[in-house]
């Protein structure tokens, strides 16, 4: 082969991996400009739940309303998906405490506030819903990394804690891989496991919402504590976990995935035969033949292994394992929601904020029950105090960061669908709050896209990985209207809502 055919063929080569890049880039920059053209033409409704003295509804009836609040309506086709930058709808549940006063909220597009206050009538026909002119976000005390001392701030974002690992055969193969992954397809202990379903007198009834409405009732004059889920429907772009294999992540999963590896450690065992060994059957015994040989002797020969090999065996399931299915199947069976839950504190100064702080973290123990169930745990970026070590942020201007990035991803509703920061490792990340400490949050946005753009061409431009699947019965246990047993006066009631006029009445 001739040296000018080799620079031919590396010329050409190189053509076509540029061209490719170029198509990435090209590509990336277009889907950047539709999507967000798309996402500044939303509109958005935010209704105030105001609740009558009397509610005799279980959880159950917030569930069924719930369906009308995730089920946003399809991307439609390729066309609209791609070329319109059409995303699912988002929406949000709130339950937010003006310096003590308690208000619910339901956030969506304005598009689907009539069918919204439909289901919400439906099930509960004596609350009064308000439409908010204006965001009730613009009440709180803005925050900024140039606010000093005299400003009190603390959130948290939190995830499912518990973890699964199983063992998994591949006779493609032959391999048995030791796999590791969140443990997402276990349910929060809900409000049917506390028996509200089940419409007990007022005095009877253990609510688990009850700790986060006093505890948010007790703040005070300059204080604003926030209680958020922004979610969308599960159905669409939910390859969003991580798996470990043999240590190697693995990206792109979908809870399904993690249900077929959780489950078939219930159902079998694996195990990694090599050439030579003996055969056995199921119960142990070993497998062969009997042979004559030419004096009519007979002798039992045992079979073995022709090629390496993968093979498993039935699991006697003990009364954990069952339940673990039952835990499973039950979550399965509802319709579930993609769903990023936060909880944030905001006041004046921080004169408090040594109180509140605990009190804040603590808002979602009343719904961990270990025991099967599955719990929260606050995510790795908790504010005030996100490190470990004061070395992590000697320069003191990364904290600042963080905090003015809870804080505007809880007004924005963000976290589904925020601008990705392309895979950078977290000291890269550390260093950028440093350099661009004195610019505004949206340079430091655009840096972080923009590298998405430039030096990871082949990942998605959005971030869509963030969040934990929940199905309609956790998310009705961890946001629904309660009765009476809420006791807390913070919490406005109406005594009766507001109608229109017969239509029969005479002119």
């Amino acid at each position: 082969m001739s040296l000018q055919l080799l620079l031919d063929i590396g010329i050409f080569l190189i053509n076509v991996a540029l061209f490719t890049l170029l198509l990435a880039w090209a590509w990336k920059f277009w889907m950047l400009y539709v999507n967000t053209t798309y996402e500044k033409k939303l509109k958005y409704s935010l209704l105030e739940i105001k609740l009558p003295r009397e509610i005799n509804k279980s959880p159950e009836a917030t569930e069924i309303f719930l369906r009308a609040v995730y089920d946003g309506g399809g991307l439609g086709n390729w066309y609209k998906e791609n070329w319109e930058g059409r995303l699912p709808a988002v929406s949000s549940l709130e339950i937010v405490s003006l310096e003590g006063v308690i208000h619910f909220f339901v956030r969506a597009e304005s598009k689907f506030k009539p069918r919204i206050e439909a289901a919400i009538y439906s099930q509960y026909p004596n609350v009064e819903i308000v439409e908010w002119a204006e965001d009730y976000t613009k009440q709180f005390p803005k925050f900024t990394r140039q606010n000093k001392e005299g400003y009190g701030f603390g959130g948290s974002e939190w995830i499912l804690a518990k973890k699964g690992e199983a063992e998994i055969g591949d006779d493609k193969e032959n391999k048995v891989f030791k796999m590791e992954y969140p443990g997402d397809m276990y349910p929060i202990k809900t409000y049917k496991d506390w028996g509200l379903d089940k419409d007990p007198k007022e005095i009877n009834k253990h609510d688990p919402l009850t700790y986060v409405l006093e505890a948010m009732g007790s703040i005070g004059a300059g204080e604003y504590m926030g209680y958020q889920i922004v979610l969308r429907d599960a159905g669409k772009w939910n390859d969003i976990y991580t798996v470990t294999k043999d240590g190697k992540e693995e990206k792109g999963k979908k809870l399904s995935d993690l249900v077929k590896f959780e489950t078939e450690k219930y159902k079998r065992k694996w195990a990694f035969k090599k050439k030579g060994d003996k055969e056995e059957d199921e119960w142990g015994n070993l497998k062969g033949k009997t042979e004559k040989d030419k004096d009519g002797i007979e002798t039992f020969k045992v079979y073995e292994y022709a090629h390496d090999m993968v093979i498993s065996k039935p699991v006697d399931k003990d009364d954990e394992s069952k339940r673990n299915l039952d835990l499973i199947q039950r979550k399965m069976n509802k319709p579930q929601v993609i769903a990023v839950f936060r909880t944030i504190y905001v006041a004046e100064n921080t004169d408090n904020i040594g109180t509140r702080m605990p009190m804040l973290m603590g808002l979602t123990r009343p719904f961990n029950e270990d025991s099967g169930f599955n719990t929260f745990r606050p995510n790795d970026k908790t504010i005030p105090d996100p490190f470990d070590y004061p070395w992590q942020d000697a320069t003191k201007k990364v904290v600042p960061w963080r905090k003015e990035g809870m804080f505007g991803s809880y007004l924005g509703r963000g976290g589904l669908f925020s601008y990705s920061p392309g895979g950078m490792s977290e000291s890269t990340s550390k260093n950028l709050d440093i350099i661009l400490f004195d610019k505004p949050n949206y340079i430091r946005k655009l840096w972080s896209t923009f590298n998405n753009i430039l030096f990871h061409p082949f990942k998605p431009l959005k971030n869509y990985s963030k969040g934990n699947v929940l199905s309609l019965e956790e998310l009705a246990t961890l946001y629904h209207f309660p009765g009476e047993v809420a006791a807390t006066p913070t919490i406005p009631r109406i005594d009766s809502v507001k109608s229109s006029s017969p239509a029969d009445l005479p002119v």
